[in-house]
Order: structure tokens, then C-alpha cells, then sequence
């Protein structure tokens, strides 16, 4: 059980069991140094970016919620905005980080001790300091209110001790990993306060909210008296003077929206989109491919393997292989994409060992689907009229949950397949909110959905693999992964003492995963496709890991 102090230990206990220290200052890396000092500026920013615009930001769905750290309901795009964490992560740098919050952080030499000082500077938007009282209650309120996926991020917090009203020390468990440092780090951090839940948040970031209207938008302001705005993670960023999120229920709807300028950028994800809809666009616009070395993680059809229907990982892998790529990339997207057969593609983590079997197109699924007939068979599956039923005689039927139309063309042809295996497919679209709560419950056989990924992988895996987590309502492990050999390659991931041993590890992890099928691999890309006004403007260089879209501006 976690401990939280809030009066300092006697002296002497302290002298006796203080850690050595491996470190401390303004920043710290996981592996090796840090590339910047405390007064440069990233590479990736322009110190010089202009001041100024009100920028909107389309989103499909909608919230209900201004509250993105409890399972109930769908909290606002953006709301990170408000926010401040103890560190941050450069975005052009695998694992080193700065601080935001704190000034000083140090790091016990057996990586089980971190101390965070925090700036005098810190305020949040109501004036208040922001003080070691508030860092500990936004812990225990996550690790007691919050949703299940921050008690499985943060486990191995052993201890929380206020040291002084700046300074607050974490303690972890032996078989912490040490990325859990970064990940205590940068939580993001609220007040104190008797009424936490109620109301229009409060929170020391960047920027405040300024109005909102449940469901259709919401407008976050500018603070012309942020604290941070010259420390080293901010220079260059957070230029515009408002930025609002404004809701489309339906994808068609969004898209038309941008074409019709309402409003200013968009991040596309649709294929076909790319390859048709933004030639049209005049000289206004710019519409360009950024390249990126961002880990792409894995997008896929998830099993819920918590059905009897899919337990066998031999009925999973046969329905696997009724899904053609190939033929989906070559007629749906353009050729756009590469299979993603990792769940750490375009990651140092991908051991590229790993292929799913090559389809090859409709005239060659064949052979994939005798092979994928043979594994269902393996698993007690007979066929009766062209019919599959499993050994107990019930028929092999199952939905495929959807909230976008989108998919729906590129789920046909894998229906299709699977109907000449003699199992029926339905497909289902619902709306993004009635879908995030179906997932949350476990109440699905099959979605596709996607698992990102670290640059550095961690501790984070326990929260998207381990069976402790495979029946818990709202948690990662959205596929119900209950595994053995893989609760014990996490542990082997946590323990690491190297990148080698690290590598090794994660590579055993990702074979298990894939060859259990829990997934059924879809694609990736290493390209950020994006249009926006041409009143726009982004820095020089682009950070390799992530868009920096925060260091954008207006011209």
C-alpha cells in the first residue's frame, strides 16, 4: 500500500536511509545525457515564432466532460492544454527530460528514489502557488478516483513524502523499472482542492478555458500571466492566442468542414482522403507529407479473447488470415501503407522477425485460406453446408464493433473471406460515444482500435498486457490478455538493467503477442499527412518523434 506523509521524518532517520544519488539537476535522461542545457532552445522551435491567432481545431464525436482523468464519461479534446507535469520529454531525444514544474529533480543511484523541487515561479491560473501539497493530492486522487489506468501506470509507487511545500519525494519498489520516473514526472499535476471534479477545472499550463458548450465546442485561452512561458520547454511554443475544439458528429461532416475553411488544420488518417479529396483545394491551403520516426505501435482488429468463442489462439490466428492486406492496400489505400508486423513497428523494438503470411491479393487468398481452414480445424471447427461451427455446435459467427463508416469498406473484403470459410461477420457502427463505453465494459467481440507506443518501452506494458488487468472494467488491456509467458517478459522488460537486455526482452514480448494473435495486424505509415490555411506556419526542422504542432504559429 502506498504511504502518504505529510510531516518530514525525524533527521536522523532521514541521514541514515537517504539513497545515494545518481544525479541531480534541471534535466535527466534514461539513457545517457541529456542534449540540451537548461538555457538553450530546442532545435525543433522557433524562439522567434510570432504571438497571436485564434486557431480552431475540428474533432469527430463529442465530450461530455471537462474531467480527462476519471473512466465516466468522454472528457474534451485539448484539455491537456491547461495543464502542467513536473518534467517533459524533448521531442527529438529517445528518453530525456526537463523540467516544467520542477526545477530540480534527483535521482537515487538504484533509480528507486526521485525527489522533485518545484519552481517558486509555478502558479496556477487562480494565483495560487502550485506546492508539494498539490503534487501528492493529485497523486492519491489518480491512484484513488482516477481511472484504472493510472493505478497501472503507477505501479510501484511505494511511498509519497511531502519534504517541504516544495519539495516531494517518490519512493518505489524493487522491481520498478526506471521509466517509471518519467512516468511519475510528467502526470499531469492539479490543486488541492475539497470540490476536485466540479466545475471548470483549474490547472497551471499554458492555457485556461474560456468557454465551452458540452458536446459542440470547447475554447481554450491563452494565459497572458503564464509562469512558464520562458523556461527552456516553452520557448517558441504556445503561440496561438485561442485554440477551440469544435465537435462533428459525423466523419463526412468534419471533412466538408475543413474544404469549407471552418476551420484551420487537420491530421488525416483516411487513405483515400489523401489520394483524392485535397487536390481540389486552392492556393490557400498547404497540403504536405512530414516525415517522421515516430514508434507506430499497432493498429489492428483486437479479439476479446475473454469470449470462450476466442480463446483458442487456433480460431484466432484462422480468422486472422481471411484479412488480405495486400489486396487492401492495392485497392483501398493507394499503396500507401506498409503491414505492420510488430506491435513496435517503426520502433528500434521491432525485431523485423515476425511477418504475417503474404495473401498476395484475391487471386492468391487461396492458399491463405486453406491454411487459415486448417487452423480452425486444429481447434475442433467443423464445417456442416457450408456452415463453421465450433466443437461444441455452436455456429462461428461474430460483430465487428465500428464508430466510423469509414472502416466499414475496408472491413467488407475481410467479410467476404470469411464468409468462404463459412463464418458470418456483422458489422456494426456506432457512435464514438457509445463505443468508448462499450469498451470500456468489455461488451464487444471484436474492434479495431490501436495500441501506441513509447519510445522507450516500460512499466507501460503491464497496463496494456498483463492478466491482472484482463478483466478490470475501462483498462488498456482492451484485448483481455491473459498470458503467463507474457506477465513474465513484463517483469523481464521492468527489470532491465540495459538496452540490450531491454531489446531482448521486448522482442520476446512482441513474438509471444503476435503468435497468440490476439491482434490481427493491420498497417502503418511514417508519414504525418496534413493540410491547414496557409497563414500557418510550422518551424524549420520538424522534431523526428511527434509533429510539434504546439510550436506552430500564426502569420
Amino acid at each position: 500500500m502506498i504511504k502518504f506523509i505529510s510531516k518530514r521524518k525525524e533527521l536522523i532517520l532521514r541521514i541514515l536511509l537517504l539513497p545515494t544519488l545518481l544525479f541531480s539537476g534541471y534535466s535527466f535522461s534514461l539513457l545517457g545525457e541529456p542534449k540540451y542545457l537548461e538555457s538553450s532552445t530546442f532545435e525543433y522551435a522557433n524562439e522567434k515564432a510570432q504571438k497571436g491567432g485564434d486557431i480552431k481545431l475540428g474533432v469527430g464525436g463529442t465530450f461530455d466532460s471537462l474531467n480527462p482523468f476519471i473512466l465516466k464519461g468522454n472528457s474534451a479534446d485539448g484539455i491537456d492544454l491547461i495543464y502542467d507535469s513536473l518534467v517533459v520529454k524533448s521531442d527529438d531525444e529517445v528518453a530525456s527530460y526537463y523540467g516544467l514544474l520542477a526545477k530540480d529533480t534527483e535521482i537515487s543511484e538504484d533509480w528507486k528514489s526521485v525527489v522533485f523541487t518545484i519552481s517558486e515561479d509555478a502558479k496556477f491560473s487562480n494565483g495560487k502557488s502550485v506546492l508539494a501539497t498539490d503534487v501528492e493530492f493529485a497523486f492519491k486522487t489518480l491512484l484513488e478516483k482516477g481511472s484504472p489506468i493510472y493505478k497501472a501506470h503507477l505501479k510501484g509507487i511505494e511511498n509519497i513524502e511531502i519534504l517541504n511545500e516544495r519539495k516531494i519525494e517518490f519512493t518505489l519498489s524493487e522491481d520498478s523499472s526506471r521509466d517509471l520516473i518519467a512516468t511519475i514526472g510528467e502526470m499531469l499535476i492539479f490543486p488541492k482542492s475539497e470540490n476536485w471534479g466540479d466545475g471548470i477545472p483549474i490547472g497551471s499550463g499554458a492555457y485556461k478555458i474560456e468557454k465551452f458548450e458540452s458536446g459542440k465546442f470547447v475554447k481554450f485561452e491563452r494565459r497572458k500571466d503564464y509562469w512558464g512561458e520562458n523556461i527552456l520547454p516553452n520557448r517558441g511554443k504556445n503561440n496561438f492566442d485561442s485554440i477551440t475544439y469544435e465537435y462533428y458528429r459525423d466523419e463526412n461532416v468534419l471533412f466538408e468542414a475543413f474544404k469549407s475553411r471552418n476551420y484551420h488544420f487537420r491530421l488525416e488518417n483516411m487513405s483515400k482522403n489523401w489520394a483524392t479529396a485535397y487536390g481540389d483545394l486552392d492556393e490557400r491551403f498547404v497540403v504536405e507529407e512530414i516525415k517522421n520516426r515516430v514508434p507506430q505501435g499497432m493498429q489492428g482488429y483486437f479479439f476479446n479473447s475473454r469470449l470462450s468463442k476466442f480463446s483458442n489462439w487456433r480460431v484466432r490466428r484462422g480468422i486472422a488470415l481471411a484479412f488480405d492486406f495486400e489486396w487492401a492496400n492495392q485497392n483501398l489505400f493507394y499503396g500507401q501503407y506498409t503491414r505492420s508486423n510488430s506491435f513496435f513497428a517503426n520502433s528500434i523494438f521491432d525485431s523485423g522477425k515476425f511477418k504475417m503470411p503474404i495473401a498476395g491479393g484475391s487471386y492468391q487468398i487461396r492458399p491463405s485460406l486453406r491454411s487459415a481452414m486448417r487452423s480452425l480445424k486444429s481447434a475442433g471447427c467443423y464445417l456442416k453446408d457450408g456452415k463453421l461451427f465450433f466443437k461444441n455446435g455452436e455456429r462461428v459467427k461474430f460483430e465487428v464493433l465500428l464508430y466510423s463508416q469509414g472502416f466499414v469498406r475496408i472491413t467488407l473484403p475481410f467479410k467476404r473471406n470469411l464468409a468462404k470459410l463459412g463464418i458470418d461477420l456483422e458489422i456494426k457502427v456506432v457512435d464514438i460515444s457509445q463505443y468508448i463505453e462499450r469498451v470500456k465494459k468489455h461488451d464487444f467481440e471484436m474492434i479495431v482500435s490501436s495500441r501506441s507506443q513509447p519510445l522507450l518501452i516500460g512499466g507501460e506494458q503491464f497496463s496494456f498486457w498483463h492478466s491482472s488487468l484482463a478483466n478490470v472494467e475501462g483498462s488498456q488491456n482492451i484485448a483481455g490478455v491473459n498470458n503467463k509467458i507474457v506477465d513474465f517478459l513484463i517483469g523481464k522488460i521492468k527489470s532491465a538493467k540495459n538496452l540490450e537486455e531491454l531489446k531482448n526482452s521486448v522482442f520476446k514480448l512482441d513474438r509471444e503477442l503476435l503468435t497468440n494473435f490476439y491482434v490481427i495486424p493491420q498497417w502503418h505509415i511514417d508519414k504525418f499527412r496534413v493540410a491547414y490555411w496557409n497563414r500557418i506556419h510550422r518551424p524549420k526542422n520538424s522534431p523526428p518523434y511527434d509533429l510539434g504542432f504546439s510550436y506552430w504559429w500564426f502569420e
